[in-house]
């Protein structure tokens, strides 16, 4: 069974664990349509490539014929805009 972890314009990410090891990871769910599915890829290619410890991994992918789930480290903690909404207005403040 997987939690809802979030949802954004184009996917879904739900909680999930691997079956083998137990370890949670992340499953980001993006639906396409056919004429679509050259796009929607370039994200998986790009993050095949990536390897960097700031950057979340990605651990595998499944492509059906209308969805791409990219299988990524899961990364807890508060909301991404909100730290980085933050940590501008301390930088900010700095300066001024």
């Amino acid at each position: 069974a997987c939690e809802l972890g979030g949802e954004g314009r184009f996917s879904i990410v739900r909680q999930c664990r691997e079956k083998l090891s137990g370890n949670a990871q992340a499953a980001k769910i993006i639906p396409y349509r056919q004429e679509d599915k050259q796009a929607v890829l370039q994200e998986y290619q790009v993050l095949r490539k990536l390897h960097h410890t700031h950057i979340v991994q990605l651990q595998g992918a499944y492509v059906s014929p209308q969805h791409l789930v990219l299988i990524l480290e899961l990364c807890v903690g508060p909301e991404l805009l909100h730290c980085l909404a933050e940590r501008y207005a301390s930088r900010r403040t700095c300066f001024v």
